[in-house]
């Protein structure tokens, strides 16, 4: 059985993945995570074998997962060469939802390569927020990509792709649930080509290719130009972001936190209506129900990694 190095972070695409691995009985030899992740206090060197100290309030994640199966954990920075890892003889390295670009001789710890697991029909939104800018644009479905990693961004050849569709006001908890699902289905047969020596990779088609980035605040801007269904499953999906959404309809700008719902038939005789923090809307095909800011909302911007 191939020895696992697992590099992920506190996310649901991450423990999913790690989860669905232990379940079918895979070897995980080091779990490793980001320098800055969230709720690590401390850990040791891989050689002395012992496992990190969280945070008695940290949730389900890779690292309770790591105490509670008794596996080494490594904390990896940005620019790690992963030189301390090739003690544990790792035989592949099985990436899902991790911050930062790998480097080229941390891609080559394990022998038989890395192999990320990624949000998206690649080569289409390549880069570190897939759900969010599939969610933005309107998409009525994803997917879930198994590729094996080089030195840039998302670009690696292809083992295997599941589609997996975006459900009305689905959050992106919920579909980051769906695509490691899917996604560890694609590992467990990636791990057992790998054994048989018959993998198959498939280049990816760079005419179909789109990258971005980090969203930033402007990305949080609405138009009464989308459709309602898009609107509502923007903001649905994305909440989580903690950054509210802004919106002008004329001469008013407005700043939403949520939505309640939408409609397919307009307000009559009006662009818009407030009553309290509640604002309903017209756009493109209709109509929507939201939730405006108030003052003192602990809303603030956060990338999620």
């Amino acid at each position: 059985m191939l020895r696992i190095l697992f590099i992920g972070s506190l996310g649901t695409q991450s423990v999913v993945t790690l989860k669905g691995l232990l379940a079918s009985g895979q070897n995980l030899g080091v779990i490793a995570v980001a320098g800055s992740t969230v709720g690590l206090k401390a850990a040791t060197p891989l050689r002395q074998r012992y496992i990190p100290v969280i945070d008695e309030k940290s949730s389900d994640n890779i690292l309770s997962v790591a105490v509670k199966e008794g596996i080494p954990v490594e904390i990896l920075q940005p620019n790690d060469s992963g030189e301390r890892l090739r003690p544990a003889m790792l035989d592949v390295g099985i990436v899902s939802c991790f911050p930062h670009r790998l480097q080229e001789d941390l891609l080559q710890v394990p022998r038989l390569g890395c192999y990320n697991l990624h949000p998206s029909m690649l080569p289409r939104y390549r880069g570190p927020a897939p759900l969010f800018w599939q969610f933005r644009h309107g998409e009525s479905e994803t997917g879930v990509t198994l590729y094996e990693m080089d030195q840039q961004i998302d670009t690696g050849d292809i083992f295997a792709q599941q589609r997996v569709p975006m459900s009305n006001g689905v959050t992106e908890a919920e579909l980051s649930l769906q695509c490691a699902s899917q996604g560890v289905e694609l590992i467990q047969a990636l791990l057992q080509q790998l054994e048989s020596g018959m993998l198959r990779l498939t280049a990816q088609d760079e005419r179909l290719a789109c990258h971005h980035g980090w969203p930033g605040v402007q990305d949080f801007h609405i138009t009464t130009g989308w459709p309602a269904k898009r609107i509502y499953n923007f903001i649905r999906g994305t909440r989580h972001w903690g950054q509210p959404y802004t919106l002008r309809i004329g001469t008013q700008q407005f700043s939403i936190g949520s939505v309640d719902g939408y409609s397919q038939y307009p307000i009559p005789e009006k662009d818009y209506s407030v009553d309290g923090n509640r604002l309903r809307f017209n756009c493109y095909d209709g109509f929507v129900r939201a939730r405006l800011t108030v003052a003192g909302d602990p809303m603030s911007y956060h990338p999620q990694t």
